[in-house]
């Protein structure tokens, strides 16, 4: 059988620390939930899947993870640094975003833990991931340490970090976060163990939660490094490891005794040597014998109970509520002023009614204890008020009316049972505290003498008098049972805010008495108009010894707006259309609130119709966006932005194609071409090469910004939205009608200089003049027209050179060029005729 540890808590508590050191110190396996995203997207990227459709992820049902000492294996591969990579931090939000993912990796988590001895952290661990750990601790800490923390440790890693009051803040802002999330959201398990670390060395954390471990039943010979410290409160010798793990039943007490130890949840002996005296003396049908009798039993077997140090809370009061004083609570009873009489003697026949001289039954007149802070009482007693007692019935004693005999005065005393519990303290239960007796009913009818009773001590008197017993207090406590029912379904009642205690605030719902500790009260309530109040609150604990219950406000507040956000969510529609308010910015997209605290994913690729790379360029945090609802997947909504905006790009595309000519209105120039205005939302381009035939063209010498140009489409590329025009295949190629050689005169425009040559103009072309062929007595300006000799002309390269010289060089160059190439055509003629001759002759 596998054990399994539940850590949760929220960020900055130091669950993965302690959750490490833990591990290592008890031998178990720590599982990196958080690791386990990580690989599931570095095997996405592996696979080069489309990472933002959630159907992509079907290869989880084909991958294996094991964990081996605090190390992942991915389909057998250790991969723990490799999840580590800027690639894989850059991705994994997007992948921990989608359900199916989530719903996965749990799966898997359940199988790991049903296999070995694990601990998990994180922040819905015991609640959804391992609701039935064999422990759940709930880790947490003061806001301002939590910040402490957070920014020491990006001061460790060399990384930005803010003030504290922005750290606070951002923590604060992270806790709502998480607990309001519509998946899984943070809450405490019911049946979790809290501990505030908040001023915990990280050892001593662990040392306590060791010990938990080991009241839980797990053997100590199983676990590693184990501290004397660790396990003192537990173990009271070495010799009785394996006496602490048996079963009560070893102790071999009566069948009922036995009985009454388990309704207790007292299953092993290990369970009981953790309870203090007090605590097992509170427990329903533990009397003072059957105590003396455990007492002995524990003695023979060198054990004897938990200590309990003076003004020590409940341990189970300590794991819900961490951060309330440690103090004894003790509920205050109004107690009446004695009426005074004057004695002059004592009657001879007085009743021997009045026990001890006291008059106890005037204290029935006191209402059932609302406060919950104790005061410290004078009597030396083992029973405290509200405890759960077992008693005989001694008499009933009828009433007796009030009368005056001589100068004393005798008051009248009301109908009464004494009752006697086993170390013979007496009390009394008078009618009004008595449960289910009619109006036509008396005591007599209820109770008869040598009755066993079960009552609850509603008072103890401090100078060592009669108790007040209740068997409507009793009443009440059975019937606590009716809220665990609220508990489990996080139910929501009304309670009204009667006074502030040193812990919190004493509430009052319907006849029962609410703890509503501090730290549950929500931060937005204004003290002094608090008191008096009607809240809504929710119960988070029975407090059965002291019968009342402990409630929250911050927790029923999130149970509202979770509510108020479902009964949004039943209301919203596929194609419906609200203006939200972008709350969050991830690199896959936006959240965006659209009502009722319901926030949807505006994915990336619905913000616009062109491709974005950067959410931010588009939307930011706070601004208002209309958008559409176009998929509901359970508490998952899709939205889209796009689909609001009309998509002039294809409208345009629609009504024209490839050859159609249009007019364009010139928006920019630059080096690669021309950009156009096609209409007011839709852009077209005309690259450099597509506006004329000339080689090299400066586009400004033709046009300028505004101007209007008949252009001609020749590509429209539906899925880059991208329109290509040209404008050269509306003019005739004036290169297809010149016609001049290599060598030939011609006179030409010059029509710019450029850095190492002049432009020239032939006609409808233009060609270039190098300065390299200008002759030095040969002056050239702009605007000149002069005689040039063609140096090369190549039509289909739209390439024409010339050269300005003095004629006779000219004439010259040209002259010698001919000569030359007469001597290479007389060779080859002198070479031919001698073979033709040498044919003819054969």
């Amino acid at each position: 059988m596998s054990w399994q540890i539940a850590i949760d808590g929220p960020a900055g508590a130091g669950k993965s620390t302690i959750a490490k050191m833990l591990a290592e110190r008890i031998g178990f396996e720590y599982i990196d939930t958080g690791a386990m995203y990580r690989a599931v997207t570095l095997k996405a990227l592996d696979l080069k899947i489309n990472m933002y459709e959630e159907e992509e992820y079907k290869f989880l049902d084909e991958t294996k993870f094991d964990f081996i000492n605090q190390q992942l294996y991915l389909d057998g591969v250790n991969v723990s640094n490799k999840i580590r990579t800027l690639e894989v931090s850059n991705n994994v939000s997007l992948v921990a975003s989608f359900g199916y993912v989530r719903k996965k990796l749990v799966a898997l988590q359940r199988a790991l833990a049903n296999n070995k001895n694990v601990i998990m952290d994180g922040r819905d661990i015991g609640s959804v991931v391992l609701p039935n750990a064999n422990l759940k601790i709930y880790l947490t800490a003061s806001l301002e340490e939590r910040a402490k923390r957070r920014m020491k440790e990006r001061l460790d890693k060399g990384q930005e970090h803010q003030s504290l009051e922005e750290t606070i803040k951002e923590i604060e802002e992270r806790d709502y976060k998480d607990s309001n999330r519509p998946i899984n959201p943070l809450l405490i398990p019911d049946d979790a163990v809290i501990v505030d670390t908040s001023n915990l060395e990280i050892e001593k954390v662990v040392d306590k939660i060791i010990t938990l471990v080991l009241e839980r039943g797990y053997k100590m010979e199983n676990l590693k490094n184990v501290t004397k410290e660790t396990t003192k409160e537990v173990v009271k010798t070495p010799n009785n490891v394996e006496i602490l793990n048996q079963p009560v039943e070893e102790l071999k007490l009566t069948t009922s005794f036995t009985n009454i130890l388990k309704s207790a949840e007292i299953n092993t002996i290990s369970d009981l040597v953790n309870k203090t005296e007090a605590e097992i003396q509170t427990v329903p049908g533990i009397g003072p014998k059957r105590f003396s009798d455990l007492v002995a039993k524990l003695k023979e077997l060198n054990l004897t109970f938990k200590a309990e140090a003076e003004g020590q809370v409940e341990e189970k009061e300590d794991k819900e509520e961490p951060k309330m004083e440690e103090k004894v609570v003790e509920q205050k009873v109004e107690e009446k002023e004695e009426e005074k009489v004057e004695t002059v003697e004592v009657a001879e026949d007085e009743e021997d009614d009045d026990i001890d001289g006291e008059d106890v039954e005037d204290a029935t007149e006191a209402d059932i204890p609302e406060d919950t802070e104790e005061k410290e009482t004078t009597t030396k007693t083992k029973y405290r008020e509200l405890q759960v007692v077992e008693g005989k019935v001694v008499e009933v004693i009828e009433a007796k009316e009030g009368f005056t005999r001589g100068n004393r005065v005798y008051k009248p005393k009301p109908e009464r049972v004494l009752i006697e519990l086993e170390d013979g303290s007496q009390g009394y239960l008078f009618r009004k505290d008595t449960a289910d007796i009619r109006d036509d009913e008396e005591l007599f009818d209820l109770f008869f003498e040598g009755d066993n009773v079960q009552v609850v001590i509603k008072k103890i008197y401090p100078d060592g008098g009669k108790f007040i017993f209740s068997t409507l207090l009793l009443k009440m406590r059975d019937e606590l049972k009716k809220y665990q029912e609220v508990i489990d379904n996080h139910g929501i009642i009304q309670a009204k805010v009667i006074r502030k205690l040193s812990t919190g605030y004493l509430l009052k719902h319907n006849e029962y008495s609410c703890l509503l500790p501090e730290s549950q009260v929500l931060k937005s309530e204004n003290e002094a108009e608090f008191i008096g109040k009607e809240i809504e609150v929710t119960p988070i604990r029975i407090d059965y010894g002291r019968i009342r219950l402990i409630v929250s406000q911050t927790v029923a507040h999130s149970i509202k707006l979770r509510q108020e956000k479902q009964a949004f969510l039943e209301t919203v529609k596929v194609g419906d259309v609200f203006e939200g308010t972008v709350k969050n910015i991830e690199p896959y997209g936006a959240f965006v609130e659209i009502g009722g605290g319901v926030e949807g994913l505006l994915h990336i690729s619905e913000l616009e119709h062109y491709r974005v790379f950067k959410v931010e360029k588009v939307v930011k945090p706070g601004d208002k966006v209309k958008v559409k609802v176009i998929k509901i997947d359970g508490d998952h909504v899709g939205l889209s932005r796009k689909a609001l905006i009309p998509n002039y790009f294809t409208e345009y595309t629609e009504s024209h194609k490839v050859d159609d000519v249009i007019e364009a209105k010139v928006a920019e120039i630059n080096n690669a071409g021309v950009v156009v205005d096609l209409t007011e939302h839709v852009s077209g381009f005309l690259p450099r090469s597509e506006f004329a035939y000339e080689r090299d063209v400066n586009m400004s010498d033709f046009i300028n910004v505004g101007d209007t140009i008949e252009a001609k489409i020749i590509e429209i590329d539906v899925h880059k939205k991208r329109i290509i025009l040209s404008r050269k295949q509306l003019q005739e190629n004036p290169w297809d009608t010149v016609e001049i050689k290599g060598g030939e005169f011609i006179e030409v425009e010059v029509t710019r200089e450029l850095k190492d040559g002049y432009k020239i103009q032939f006609g409808e072309i233009s060609g270039y003049l190098p300065k390299s062929n200008i002759s030095p007595n040969k002056q050239v300006s702009v605007g000149d027209v002069i005689k040039v000799r063609v140096r090369s002309f190549e039509p289909k390269t739209y390439r024409l050179v010339v050269q300005y010289r003095d004629e006779r060089q000219q004439t010259r160059e040209v002259y010698g060029k001919f000569s030359k190439q007469q001597q290479q055509e007389k060779l080859t003629s002198s070479f031919g005729d001698l073979l033709g001759e040498f044919i003819n002759k054969k």
